[in-house]
């Protein structure tokens, strides 16, 4: 009966972590990350000023470290319970 209450933990840990793992690093990347990097990529850096260049920096430099914070958190997160779920299935 024990190793099959472990088992169970060890399951939704993993299948955590694997949810986490698509939710953070994949979909947050594909949803605001490539958007961004398309946007980013239609600017045409040669024409503008310093303060122009500057100002689009500034626009995307926040929304980028906002994106990368969630997908850290959820990166660190799914390797954190998928390698309790390794753990509990071993024992």
């Amino acid at each position: 009966f024990q190793y099959a209450v472990k088992v169970d933990h060890a399951f939704w840990l993993i299948a955590g972590g694997a949810i986490c793992y698509f939710t953070g690093p994949i979909g947050v990347t594909i949803l605001g990350n490539v958007p961004l990097n398309d946007a980013l990529d239609l600017v045409n850096i040669n024409t503008l000023s310093a303060e122009e260049l500057e100002t689009t920096r500034l626009s995307y430099e926040g929304k980028w470290n906002q994106l990368n914070l969630v997908r850290t958190i959820f990166s660190i997160l799914a390797f954190v319970m998928l390698l309790l779920g390794v753990l509990f299935n071993r024992t």
